[in-house]
């Protein structure tokens, strides 16, 4: 029977309930995981959990160490309506490429899904479960998730080819050029009236 309670030291406990949170996320998936049986793996009470991340949202970020909200990503992209949120899409993305804070978690996110199989499920699983969900619920029309992986695989080369190979002249185009050239493809994939024309 797993022991439950406070271990000792604030940090090791962390430590011990993410090291379980990324088994766990790995092995079930997030919906196939609950905050119960991350603590249970980690002999801790479940309160304990929360009390440290708040909700299994935060904990599976923590886990995956993702730089940021992908709820205030959400907004950001869609708070104001379907109109615009292709070219939203694409500054919100690549602004967060350029930004060193979040740029070297993410490459650092993406080289490991490449040779890591772990971290490629955890990564599958975040996009999935905290991204594409999320803007794919706003979409009307057919195969909304579909359309917003797309979308999102569209960047995500752009994320590769401009930060990771750095391929010219794609490496050193300003944002602007490069949100005015990619808005009309993200139009074309999240659909009618989701970005300005």
């Amino acid at each position: 029977m797993a022991r439950t309670g406070r271990r000792p030291g604030s940090t090791a406990t962390r430590e011990a309930i993410l090291e379980a949170a990324r088994r766990r996320f790995a092995e079930s998936g997030f919906d196939g995981t609950s905050i119960r049986t991350i603590a249970a793996d980690a002999g801790v009470d479940p309160a304990l959990t929360l009390h440290f991340f708040g909700s299994k949202d935060a904990l599976f970020r923590a886990a995956l160490e993702w730089p940021f909200d992908p709820e205030e990503l959400s907004q950001r992209i869609l708070g104001a309506g379907p109109d615009g949120a292709g070219e939203r899409l694409a500054r919100t993305f690549l602004e967060l490429w350029e930004d060193p804070v979040t740029r070297e978690p993410l490459l650092a996110l993406l080289r490991s899904s490449t040779s890591h199989p772990p971290s490629a499920v955890l990564l599958e699983q975040f996009v999935r479960s905290q991204l594409l969900r999320r803007v794919a619920g706003t979409l009307g029309g057919p195969d909304p998730e579909l359309r917003c992986t797309l979308a999102v695989s569209h960047m995500m080369g752009i994320a590769l080819l401009r930060h990771v190979l750095r391929i010219e002249p794609l490496a050193s185009l300003p944002i602007d050029d490069l949100v005015a050239r990619v808005t009309p493809t993200l139009k074309a994939y999240l659909g009618t009236g989701a970005a300005s024309s």
